[in-house]
């Protein structure tokens, strides 16, 4: 410390700014690069649904396209409610009030258990949706279908963010992209799998996409909260 204090003194004004640019550059390039690529990754996870429905046929290229045009919403109210948990982690740790954060941290989980089971009901009445957005009536299975799949996992979404909010406001970040890329790695052959019938499972069209997307949500939040156990 004391050789470090007598670097700095022994540098210009200009020069110590600089170095102190530096320093923070690089701090927030290491604590933003994961989220960065983690939120990818959740992006990418609808790429890889839209890619895969569009192999299988024009109507389930279109079922999973209304469908998770409703599926959009449940994600944004999720988002929308629980996108203030990291902010009050970080305002927590940085104030070294970290007693605060598992009273926040618990109370939060049951806010998105609630939640992720009443979305799960609004995705599960989905078709009322579809009939005010006037769809076609021969999208209209493929697309319920596919949302009574992938309702299952509002939960499971629900729980999953405040995980990852709770990780990433005490600035631990690596979770987010670890078991988002992970999850992206289990979608797509889960959701071939399932979609296409193949390794002897059945063929199950959209509702498999929707079925494997709330597969993959489950053991990411089943792993994360195994990592913050740990």
């Amino acid at each position: 410390m004391r050789g470090l204090s007598m670097f700095s003194a022994a540098m210009s004004p200009p020069e110590f700014r600089l170095a102190r640019l530096l320093r923070e550059v690089r701090a927030t390039w290491l604590l933003a690069l994961p989220l960065v690529l983690g939120q990818l990754s959740a992006v990418a996870m609808n790429v890889v649904d839209t890619v895969l429905a569009g192999h299988h046929g024009g109507l389930t290229l279109a079922g999973v396209g209304v469908g998770s045009g409703v599926w959009s919403i449940v994600l944004l109210l999720l988002i929308g409610v629980l996108m203030a948990v990291p902010s009050f982690v970080s305002q927590y740790n940085g104030a070294n009030r970290r007693d605060a954060i598992g009273p926040l941290f618990r109370q939060a989980l049951w806010l998105a258990f609630a939640m992720g089971v009443g979305l799960f009901v609004l995705a599960r009445f989905g078709g009322v949706l579809l009939d005010a957005m006037h769809v076609a009536s021969n999208v209209r299975p493929e697309a319920i279908a596919f949302l009574d799949a992938i309702s299952w996992g509002a939960p499971a979404f629900a729980l999953y963010l405040v995980c990852r909010y709770l990780s990433e406001g005490i600035a631990w970040t690596v979770p987010t992209m670890v078991f988002g890329i992970a999850g992206l790695l289990v979608l797509a052959p889960l959701g071939y799998a399932l979609m296409f019938g193949a390794f002897g499972l059945p063929e199950l069209g959209a509702a498999g996409l929707g079925y494997a997307t709330t597969i993959v949500l489950w053991l990411q939040v089943a792993g994360l909260v195994a990592y913050l156990a740990r």
